[in-house]
């Protein structure tokens, strides 16, 4: 016997958290995921199974297709990125009948023995999906990776790891099928190296195989700058909406790229704007009369932290003290759950801007909502950067190049069809944003898969 207890995405999440208990020994259950025969038992539900391939171990990939009694075909794919024995696998999982790319999962599942008869399993899986479908562009949004910290290996080993990483993923992905793009410690150089190596594998030299590449090799311009002008793009809609003409103050956050191209972005297209505080991992320079966003960035890459900033006017502050300033707009380019229950009755600002992946917890929103603090969710928010994704992608579909200024106007066309679609159905519903941007995604979801029978 088993139960299954499921906690759907919140608010300020895209993630599915799960507990499954199990009244079996906690090595049985582990050898059941693992094991290919004991593996299409369990997952198929007593239909007919074809094994196409099975290596349950790490660096091994599995592809199962099962036949239901009216002779309809299904696959299933993914990869073990990690099999520790009786503690926790990490995989992706993927369901071929999904009409868009990139509908791929990444789970991690945690095995814990309750006594010798109960095992549970705890797991978290993550959906850049909803992000996608949020902002209208058909990509699935699947997230991967290698668990290692690149600052420990040389040059010649990261090339190492990034090529052979596409050895075990290539026949997974594909222009049509699941278009890798960079994230988290991960650069142009880095892709670029496994586009290489894709095209010795696969003969496949169109490029669209991954996004986030040098522009010599097939990258799109704006891309570097994408998400933080996203973010920027998504503000200044908002505020038209709502009729809100006053010159912001506004601070930021996290002054790493995302926060700096936010800065200068509205540096330049909203001049009248003042930043008055922006913050790195150890303090927040602070001033009144206005903080210049590219001369910050200059003694960032000069010098390094703010914690040493020395300027007529400026202060120095904590972080959480950037938190609680009188500002019209707060942006969080940080870390996941900065605003939380504890802090959330010290901030200002009138707006917050979901930069970050989370960085305001779902408690944290409710009592914003009744507060009439106004949260630009990050789905929608931060999406600037797969937008570019989905247009290098298209960019290299057609052997063609875009201008910046063309990449930056396709992008703002998507996110402020997205704003103003959550701020209508926000509206309709008395719902806040994040609910309405959730609410939206979902839907396009669900009725692609019952458009295409998935479901």
């Amino acid at each position: 016997m088993a139960t299954l207890t499921v906690t759907v995405p919140e608010d300020s999440t895209q993630n599915i958290e799960g507990l499954v208990s199990i009244n079996a020994p906690l090595e049985k259950v582990f050898e059941a995921h693992v094991n290919q025969d004991l593996f299409t038992k369990w997952f198929m539900r007593g239909n007919e199974v074809l094994v196409k391939y099975y290596d349950g171990k790490t660096g091994g990939s599995w592809h199962i297709a099962e036949k239901d009694p009216e002779g309809n075909e299904y696959d299933f794919c993914g990869s073990y990125h990690e099999v520790a024995t009786n503690e926790r696998i990490i995989w992706t999982f993927e369901f071929l009948g999904m009409p868009e790319r990139g509908h791929v999962s990444i789970e991690r599942m945690d095995f814990v023995k309750v006594d010798d008869s109960t095992t549970e399993i705890h797991y978290h899986s993550t959906f850049m999906s909803l992000k996608a479908a949020a902002v209208d562009i058909p990509m699935g949004g699947g997230k991967g990776g290698v668990a290692f910290d690149p600052r420990t290996v040389t040059d010649q080993e990261l090339e190492e790891i990034s090529r052979q990483y596409v050895r075990h993923l290539h026949p997974h992905i594909g222009p049509d099928q699941d278009v890798p793009a960079p994230d988290v410690n991960t650069n142009a150089q880095i892709i670029d190296w496994m586009v290489d190596e894709y095209e010795k594998l696969t003969g496949d030299t169109t490029k669209a195989s991954f996004t986030g590449k040098s522009i010599a090799n097939g990258g799109s311009l704006g891309r570097e700058a994408a998400t933080g002008r996203g973010g920027v793009v998504v503000l200044s809609e908002l505020l038209r909406l709502h009729q809100d003409n006053r010159k912001i103050r506004y601070a930021i956050q996290g002054f790493g790229n995302v926060g700096l191209f936010f800065g200068t972005v509205v540096q330049a297209e909203h001049p009248d704007w003042v930043l008055v505080a922006a913050s790195d991992s150890e303090a927040t320079v602070h001033c009144d009369k206005g903080l210049d966003p590219t001369k910050l960035q200059a003694y960032k890459s000069a010098r390094g932290r703010f914690k040493d900033y020395e300027d007529t006017d400026v202060n120095i502050i904590s972080n959480d003290e950037l938190l609680t300033l009188d500002v019209d707009v707060l942006v969080l380019a940080g870390f996941e759950e900065t605003v939380t229950v504890d802090n959330v009755n010290t901030l200002r600002a009138d707006y917050i801007v979901e930069m970050a992946n989370g960085p305001v917890t779902n408690e944290a929103q409710e009592i914003l909502a009744k507060d009439k603090t106004v949260v630009i969710p990050d789905i929608i928010a931060n999406a600037g950067g797969v937008i570019v994704s989905y247009l290098e992608w298209l960019q290299n579909k057609d052997n063609t190049s875009w201008t910046e200024l063309d990449v930056n106007a396709r992008m703002a066309t998507y996110l402020t069809k997205a704003i103003q679609d959550a701020y209508e159905y926000a509206k309709q519903y008395e719902l806040t944003l994040n609910e309405a941007a959730f609410a939206i995604a979902i839907t396009r979801l669900i009725n692609i898969a019952e458009k295409n029978e998935t479901v």
